[in-house]
C-alpha cells in the first residue's frame, strides 16, 4: 500500500508555509517590475518635458505677412467715344481691369454710333470716365484755345454739365500738364496760365508718364506690347515717373480700331497682370487726387 493515500482532512498549517512564502515572493517581484514600468516614464522631466507639456496643445498660427506693396499702373484713353472704343471696351470687360477714358463731350453725341458707345461706357462699372474738354481745343487749334483761359475753363465746364461727370478730374488736350496739390508741370509754357485757371476752377489736371504714341495718318501704334512693358520697367526703374511707384499711360481709343493693334493692347494688359510688381488702378485713386469732388 502506497504511503501517501487520499484524506479528507485539511492541510496542517505547517503544510501551507512553503505556500504562502512563495506567494509572497511572487508578489514583490510583480511589484518591483511594476514600479520599473512606471519609472519608464521619468525621462520626460530628465528631458525637460513635464506632464503638462506632453499633452497636446493648440498651434498658434503664423502671423500673416503683409500684403506685398506693387507699383500702379493708371491705363487711360483719350479722345472717346470713337471707332475705336467699342474694341478696347470689349477688351476690359474680357480682362477685368479697371481703365479710365477721359471723354471728348462733343464726341458723346456726334452719331448713333458714339452715342450708343456713350451709354456703354457709361455703363461699365471698370470704367472710370473723366473730362477731355468738349472741343478738343476747338478742334486741334491748340495755340488759339490756349491763349484763352476763360474760354477753356467753359469748355470743360461743358463737358462737366452736359455729361454729369461724378468728379473734377481733368486732361488737356495735346498738354501733358499737371496741377495736383504740389505737383505742377506744363509741357508748353504758353499754356500754363490755362491749366493754372482750370486748376482754380476746380479741376485736377492729370497727365502722363508714358503715351503709346500711334501713326496719325493709319492710325496704326507705333510700338508693340514688349516695347511698352521694358519702357514701364525703366521708368519705374530709374524712378522717372512724376510720383515713385506710380505711372499713367495715354493710349487713343481711335488706334485700337484694327485687329492687329487690339491684339497689342490685349498683349500689354495680360503682360502687366502677370507681373506681380504691378497692379492697374483708376486715375482717381493717383496720389493727391480728391477722392471727392472738389467745391465750385
Amino acid at each position: 500500500m502506497d504511503q501517501h493515500t487520499n484524506s479528507d482532512q485539511p492541510p496542517s498549517e505547517a503544510s501551507l508555509l512553503p505556500h504562502a512564502r512563495f506567494t509572497l515572493v511572487l508578489l514583490l517581484t510583480v511589484g518591483f517590475f511594476a514600479c520599473n514600468d512606471r519609472q519608464e516614464f521619468k525621462p520626460l522631466k530628465s528631458a525637460g518635458i513635464t506632464p503638462a507639456d506632453s499633452m497636446a496643445k493648440p498651434v498658434a498660427a503664423a502671423p500673416a505677412k503683409p500684403a506685398k506693396k506693387k507699383k500702379k499702373i493708371y491705363l487711360t484713353f483719350d479722345d472717346g467715344p470713337n471707332l475705336g472704343t467699342p474694341n478696347v471696351l470689349h477688351i476690359i470687360r474680357e480682362e477685368q481691369i479697371p481703365v479710365t477714358f477721359f471723354v471728348i463731350g462733343e464726341h458723346t453725341a456726334a452719331s448713333r454710333l458714339q452715342q450708343a458707345t456713350w451709354d456703354s461706357l457709361r455703363n461699365l462699372p471698370l470704367a472710370e470716365l473723366c473730362n477731355h474738354s468738349y472741343s478738343h481745343a476747338w478742334r486741334n487749334r491748340y495755340n488759339k484755345f490756349y491763349a484763352s483761359p476763360d474760354s477753356v475753363v467753359k469748355d470743360f465746364d461743358q463737358t462737366r454739365e452736359m455729361l454729369q461727370l461724378d468728379n473734377h478730374i481733368a486732361r488737356t488736350p495735346g498738354r501733358n500738364a499737371w496741377r495736383i496739390d504740389s505737383l505742377k508741370f506744363t509741357d508748353n509754357a504758353k499754356s500754363r496760365t490755362a491749366v493754372d485757371s482750370l486748376q482754380q476752377a476746380g479741376y485736377t489736371v492729370v497727365g502722363w508718364d508714358l503715351e503709346w504714341h500711334f501713326n496719325p495718318k493709319t492710325l496704326n501704334v507705333t510700338a508693340d506690347a514688349d516695347q511698352l512693358v521694358r519702357q514701364i520697367d525703366t521708368l519705374f526703374a530709374r524712378n522717372r515717373t512724376k510720383r515713385p511707384d506710380n505711372l499713367v499711360i495715354l493710349a487713343h481709343d481711335q488706334a485700337y480700331r484694327g485687329t492687329p493693334d487690339t491684339i497689342e493692347l490685349r498683349k500689354l494688359i495680360r503682360k502687366i497682370k502677370q507681373n506681380d510688381n504691378y497692379e492697374f488702378a483708376v486715375v482717381s485713386s493717383y496720389p493727391g487726387i480728391p477722392q471727392k469732388p472738389a467745391p465750385r
